[in-house]
């Protein structure tokens, strides 16, 4: 029980405190008025007489003058805060923190509606990127596929190279072998003709004629290869139009062989 009335008197202590500290943030300040709140000073037997008169002096010229000067202080807060700073927009003018606009958030068919647009974007992108993929992959089986070909092509022309190197060293082989059938031929012809010479001239005739018309041009090689005379004697020996003939022929190859 001593505890608890304790407790009581300290409580009582502190609230009596409080309101003294109150009253005077209030008198400083101009806003206590001893004739609003029925307070009149009275003076205490125990002070003295002029001491006493000086205080409540003081304390009411101060009481008086509180008001006067509280009044004029709120014209110039008022000014100050009608007043706009430099950087406040015309919209706030006047108006505290919590009366200016600020935009209200977003709602929720706002919210879906850039969910959808960013999945929208999203998958065009994808697309774009498969569709840049499969032009990538097509671009590449093209020059993979121009690559083949271009070895392909390579293969082609060494192998037409080779032929027609081939062909060049037969087509070499070949004019030996006609030169050297030439050769061999003009030996076998010259000694045919020296043959023919030494017969007599008909016999040399009837011989030639035998060669016409199947073998015509060993006739006429045979006739060329002869000496003038002996040719001559020969064809005297034969009919008009077939020396006329076998002349006109030996003519045409002395004259090939002239061209050579």
């Amino acid at each position: 029980m001593k505890d608890f009335l304790t407790g009581v008197g300290l409580a009582t202590a502190g609230l009596a405190v409080f309101s003294g500290s109150v009253v005077g943030i209030l008198a400083l300040q101009g806003r206590l008025d001893s004739a609003r709140l029925g307070f009149k000073p009275e003076a205490k037997s125990e002070a003295k007489a002029g001491d006493v008169n000086a205080v409540d002096a003081s304390f009411q010229a101060e009481g008086e003058e509180g008001p006067a000067k509280a009044g004029a202080l709120e014209p110039e807060r008022g000014s100050r805060a009608a007043k706009p700073e430099s950087g406040l927009a015309e919209t706030g003018k006047g108006k505290s923190l919590f009366e200016l606009p600020f935009k209200a958030p977003m709602t929720k068919e706002e919210i879906v509606r850039i969910a959808f647009a960013t999945q929208k974007q999203q998958r065009l992108v994808a697309q774009e990127r498969a569709a840049l993929r499969q032009r990538r992959y097509e671009q590449q089986l093209r020059e993979e596929d121009l690559l083949t070909r271009s070895k392909s092509v390579e293969k082609m022309m060494r192998e037409v190279e080779k032929a027609k190197a081939d062909l060049a060293a037969r087509y070499l082989r070949f004019q030996k072998e006609i030169t050297r059938l030439d050769l061999a031929e003009k030996r076998n012809i010259k000694k045919q003709a020296e043959n023919l010479q030494a017969q007599d001239p008909l016999v040399a005739a009837d011989t030639l004629l035998k060669y016409i018309p199947e073998r015509e041009d060993l006739a006429v090689k045979l006739l060329v290869s002869m000496e003038s005379e002996s040719a001559a004697k020969v064809l005297a020996k034969m009919d008009r139009e077939q020396a006329a003939h076998l002349i006109e022929r030996a003519t045409r190859v002395i004259e090939t062989e002239q061209g050579r």
